[in-house]
Order: C-alpha cells, then sequence, then structure tokens
C-alpha cells in the first residue's frame, strides 16, 4: 500500500512538531512538507500534491480558509 502523502500547515511550531510525531507513528502516511503561513502552503500543495493535508484554521496574515480559496477546489487535498 503506498502511503498517503501528508502537508502539515500551522504557524506554531510546537503544533507542527506535535502533528509531525503523531503522524510519524503511521506507517501508512508520509509528511511530506511542513509549512508556517498560508502562501508557503499554497505553493507546497502545488508543488507536493499531497493526499491529506493537516492545516490551523487561524493564523497571521491568512487563514486556512484563504488556503483554500487560493489553491482551488480541483487541487486541495483531504482537509483535517
Amino acid at each position: 500500500m503506498t502511503p498517503w502523502k501528508a502537508l502539515v500547515v500551522d504557524d506554531e511550531p510546537l503544533a507542527r512538531r506535535t502533528l509531525q510525531l503523531l503522524l510519524a507513528a503511521r506507517p501508512n502516511i508520509e509528511v511530506v512538507g511542513e509549512c508556517d503561513h498560508a502562501a508557503a502552503a499554497v505553493e507546497a500543495i502545488r508543488d507536493a500534491k499531497p493526499d491529506v493535508m493537516f492545516i490551523d484554521v487561524q493564523m497571521p496574515g491568512a487563514t486556512g480558509f484563504d488556503v483554500l480559496r487560493e489553491t482551488g477546489l480541483d487541487a486541495v487535498p483531504v482537509v483535517v
């Protein structure tokens, strides 16, 4: 079984690290990137094409919903 490619997006380093540790324990998930702000998340989605994205709703300058709008519905992965 091919692992799901996951992207972690959160402006808080501790939250990103915690998610990465939790996901590392799952053999069916591979973290392909992490982002600390919305613009980086949009770029990472386009480049890495993750299957699932763990994203913070409130970030400085833009929200998780802004990332979804900017990315476009056809390119948005599963969102947690």
